[in-house]
Parts: C-alpha cells; structure tokens; sequence
C-alpha cells in the first residue's frame, strides 16, 4: 500500500513539475525578427559600421574629439571615460543621442565630455546601416571614451 502512495505521489509530483517546464523551443525576445519596424535592436546579424569602418571612426574621434576647458588641468582626476549610445537608423542616419549613467548614478559624471562627444558623433558622415534579414533595420550603439587628463 505505501508503495503504491509514493508512486502515486511520485507521479503527481513529475506531472506538476512537466506542466511547469518551460517550452524548449523558448528565445530571448532579442533574437525573434522585430515586427514594429519602430524598435530598434540591440544586435543585429550585421552591425552598423561608419564610412571607413571602426579604425578610422576611432582615428575621427581622437582627431577631433576636443577635451573640454573645465577638465584642463584637472590630472588628479586621472581617466575619464564617457559612453554615449545612439540610433543608427535604417538610411544611415544617426538619432537619439543620450549619455549613459553607470551604476545607480542619474546623470554622467563628466556632462561636458558628453555633450562633446554627441557633437563629434552627429558631425560624421552617415553609417552602413545594420541588417536583418537582408533588409537595413534600426540599430542602438554605444560608443565608448577614455581620455587620460594631464
């Protein structure tokens, strides 16, 4: 008799835990193909790259990227890093400049740098565009800065 109870409940239990399985064929909603053609993706199976790819956007950003004169002098600061995300969209175009916090933080420790490095983004000439499925889709970056003062 026990041993058919703690089959019994044996069985209720797998059924239970089988009803709760997930469903193995389950993706993260950042690999399913975007309906709204609104959304941008965070990944895409081909990234955006600037006109001449990413050397020479990096050899833009140092030649043109300019430290702000409220951050001269400061080298006890030591460095100082800035992250910037945008869109690049699907002809090309780059949109939706923000600053990106780190931590709990609400702004950017360094605005100034922020705000310089938005300015030398927007001057570039327009990127490839991200695709998708063959067809350009709007992609978000984000572009990193470290600059060391002094």
């Amino acid at each position: 008799m026990l041993y058919r109870i703690l089959v019994g409940c044996l069985f209720l239990w797998h059924s239970a835990m089988m009803a709760q399985a997930s469903d193995p064929f389950w993706l993260p909603s950042s690999l399913l193909v975007v309906s709204d053609t609104s959304q941008a993706y965070e990944v895409a199976e081909v990234q955006p790259t600037p006109q001449g790819g990413m050397e020479a956007f990096n050899k833009y950003l140092s030649k043109h990227l300019h430290v702000p004169p409220a951050y001269w002098g400061k080298e006890e600061i030591g460095c100082v890093s800035s992250f910037v995300k945008f869109i690049v969209e699907k002809d090309g175009t780059l949109s939706g400049f923000t600053p990106v916090t780190r931590g709990s933080a609400t702004e950017s420790p360094y605005p100034l740098l922020d705000q310089e490095l938005i300015r030398v983004i927007r001057e570039t000439s327009p990127w490839q565009p991200g695709r998708q499925g063959g067809q350009p889709v709007r992609v978000r970056m984000v572009v990193p800065v470290f600059i060391k003062l002094g």
